[in-house]
């Protein structure tokens, strides 16, 4: 997905500018019409040719970024100026690429930019949600507030992360070795009993069989089976690109036992905190949804969006295709509901928010207790087909020596 810029007018014919994630510029223009502006230009961003750190943009983390929005955050709740707040922070940066690119920013507001055009130039570092969150800040004079709300945000996202990492680390250290337990047999052991076991008449077991095919196959036919699994990554990338490749596994991710419902929780909590930050911040309900749609990461809850969104624009509501989704719980549609009469839409969604994220933080501190029982399966399969493998051949081979 490559990022653009727009230039629209709308149904008033006022012009109005802003940044779109699409596949390509005919596909955002599309997208612009449906939504009832009459677009002017899509030109698509990408970072300035000739920087020396253009390249290097992808060295910038979430903490090194969450870092910069906390700080700037202090600056300016201080009441320090904006571009005095900046060339404070660059001096303070060690990541090099980064502190580059805060100096350029620098210099793009001292030639007359707005902050968020600014950090529209670095898509990579700054998403479409934090530019237009900054630009909302920007308009209502209150950055300060903004920024606070992405400080949180950033945060919570980093923190996911390193939760599924914790739970994740002992499952995955039990896997690895539980694989390389099972080469180590196939290569090591099962090649001496197949030898002594030739020297009879009798036919090998059918698991001893087996073993021994996926040993000849890793010992002398593995150029091909590199050739056939880089195959299969490339046939499998190239269809995630394609939308239908990429709904089919989007939706395969949210259908996944336990991991899929921790998927869910997490794409929720992180769509309706955005969704209220964003109409907190000052922006319209329509951009709001279009900019969540953009950056939610699935395109099963995306398409969802979408038809929230032309709800939204034939003046129908969000809570009524809510509910015919099925992707949300029946608190998430009351609330929308409730929020929707009582016109405080932002504040019910932060408390759907931390529904999901109380729910998906307790799924992540016991991730490994749900996931046991698939890895105690896993594990006996591994250890049966070992066993049937290893010893079938010995008692066949006992029946044949006292014979």
């Amino acid at each position: 997905m490559a990022t653009f810029r727009y230039r629209v007018r709308d149904r008033q014919g006022k012009a109005v500018d802003g940044i779109m994630e699409g596949a390509a510029a005919e596909a955002v223009s599309q997208t612009l019409s449906r939504q009832g502006y009459i677009p002017i230009s899509v030109t698509e961003l990408k970072p300035e040719a000739g920087s020396a750190f253009a390249w290097f943009t992808e060295r910038v983390t979430l903490q090194e970024r969450n870092v910069f929005s906390r700080q700037l955050l202090t600056l300016q709740k201080a009441g320090v100026p904006l571009l005095t707040s900046l060339s404070s922070l660059r001096d303070q940066i060690r990541n090099a690429a980064f502190r580059a690119m805060i100096g350029q920013i620098i210099k793009d507001l001292e030639a007359g930019d707005a902050f968020s055009t600014a950090l529209s130039r670095y898509p990579r570092v700054f998403d479409l949600m934090y530019v237009h969150m900054v630009k909302a800040g920007e308009a209502s004079g209150k950055l300060d507030e903004v920024l606070l709300h992405l400080a949180e945000l950033g945060e919570f996202d980093a923190e996911v992360k390193e939760r599924l990492k914790s739970a994740t680390r002992y499952p995955l250290i039990t896997f690895i070795t539980l694989i390389v337990a099972f080469c180590l047999v196939i290569t090591l052991v099962l090649p001496k009993f197949a030898a002594l076991y030739g020297q009879f008449t009798a036919k090998l077991p059918l698991p001893t069989r087996i073993l021994l095919g996926i040993q000849h196959t890793i010992q002398y036919d593995w150029p091909q089976v590199i050739v056939a699994l880089a195959a299969i990554f490339f046939a499998g990338r190239y269809a995630l690109q394609t939308p239908f490749g990429r709904y089919q596994w989007d939706r395969m991710k949210l259908r996944m036992p336990v991991f899929g419902e921790l998927y869910l929780n997490l794409l929720m909590s992180r769509f309706t905190r955005v969704l209220a930050e964003l109409l907190a911040s000052g922006i319209p309900i329509l951009q709001a949804l279009q900019l969540v749609s953009d950056t939610v990461g699935n395109e099963v809850i995306r398409r969802a969006l979408v038809r929230i969104q032309e709800s939204v624009n034939e003046g129908k509501g969000m809570a009524e295709p809510i509910k015919r989704s099925g992707l949300f719980s029946p608190m998430v549609y009351q609330m929308i509901s409730v929020g929707e009469q009582s016109g405080k839409t932002d504040e019910l969604l932060r408390y759907v928010a931390d529904y999901y994220r109380s729910q998906a933080t307790f799924m992540m501190k016991n991730l490994t207790t749900l996931i046991e029982p698939m890895l105690i399966f896993v594990i006996g399969g591994f250890v049966l087909v070992l066993a049937l493998g290893v010893f079938l051949p010995l008692w066949d081979l006992m029946s044949v020596i006292k014979r």
